[in-house]
């Protein structure tokens, strides 16, 4: 299985891959992953081996009919090769230079020569209300395999014990339609704190210059991570999250912690966290109409099912 790009994408995938073992328990799942995104698969029970391709080796793109990973992994002839995602001609090199007996992947809108990598070309799902694990999953069975309906929810161990009543928050977030106001973020830390409905807020930012740190005046306590591994090991301690929408949203989803995403994108329906425990609070365009009134009640009410 191959997928590449973004932490979020990584994560969507767990379903599929947990859905394959439970039908298919003796079957060997590898997953090639970016540099980047490679850690998600390596804290899935599920996935057998994890495989990081630098997509930027020597001449990039140019030169991946002569990556020394593809090469290996084209000598173990797999039985499936799969690329996973929207169309890009990257994946469908990744996939035709893995060669497997047979390739599965996302056709191309127009039609281009990149779609003759696969055997089994498949088209877009349309359904209403489709989540992006939804995609995923309707490219996995159009390469016969057999999955759960429905799929269970995304998956990650953890390697860190819950600490009782502690809350992270993770404000970055690249798309500014998503960045809450510093001063309503703060509202909600002290409402939290002053009324002892947690017993420590951590904060995960960015990098240590981050805007956000102005939280620690309030009670907020920075936790500095310098890696997705170190992020997953500290987050994990937690038993929520507040996050803008995004990466560690996902991340913590699969964790197992109540996650409440903020986001100002109106995309959610499509890549909310796949989680049980998830709360969306969504304003396209004006994320700071959100209320820390409107976060308080949704954190209670998480709070209470959990």
């Amino acid at each position: 299985m191959i997928r590449r790009n973004r932490l979020g994408d990584a994560v969507n995938l767990l379903p599929v891959i947990e859905g394959i073992k439970q039908c298919q328990p003796r079957i060997e799942i590898h997953v090639l992953a970016s540099q980047y995104n490679a850690v998600i698969f390596q804290h899935s029970p599920y996935v057998d081996k994890v495989h990081r391709i630098d997509e930027k080796w020597l001449l990039g793109k140019l030169s991946l009919f002569m990556h020394p990973l593809l090469l290996s992994l084209r000598g173990e002839s797999f039985d499936l090769v799969i690329g996973l995602g929207g169309y890009s001609s990257v994946l469908a090199q990744l996939v035709f230079w893995v060669k497997g007996k047979y390739n599965v992947g996302m056709l191309s809108k127009k039609g281009t020569l990149y779609d003759l990598a696969f055997d089994k070309g498949v088209h877009e799902l349309v359904m209403d209300g489709k989540h992006h694990v939804d995609d995923m999953a309707h490219i996995a069975r159009n390469a016969g395999l057999a999955l759960p309906d429905p799929l269970p929810y995304t998956r990650m161990v953890g390697n860190s014990l819950k600490q009782d009543n502690w809350l992270a928050i993770c404000p970055d977030v690249k798309r500014m339609e998503s960045r809450y106001a510093i001063n309503q973020y703060a509202q909600v830390v002290t409402e939290l704190l002053s009324n002892n409905e947690v017993n420590k807020v951590i904060l995960f930012t960015e990098n240590a210059s981050s805007v956000y740190r102005e939280l620690e005046q309030y009670g907020a306590q920075w936790c500095s991570t310098q890696n997705v591994e170190e992020f997953i090991r500290e987050v994990s301690q937690c038993e929520w999250v507040i996050s803008a929408e995004g990466g560690s949203a996902h991340i913590a989803g699969a964790l197992g912690l109540g996650v409440i995403v903020l986001s100002g994108m109106g995309h959610q329906v499509y890549w909310r966290p796949y989680a049980e425990f998830t709360r969306v609070l969504e304003r396209k365009n004006a994320v700071n109409q959100i209320q820390p009134g409107e976060i308080m009640t949704e954190f209670r009410a998480l709070k209470a099912c959990m």
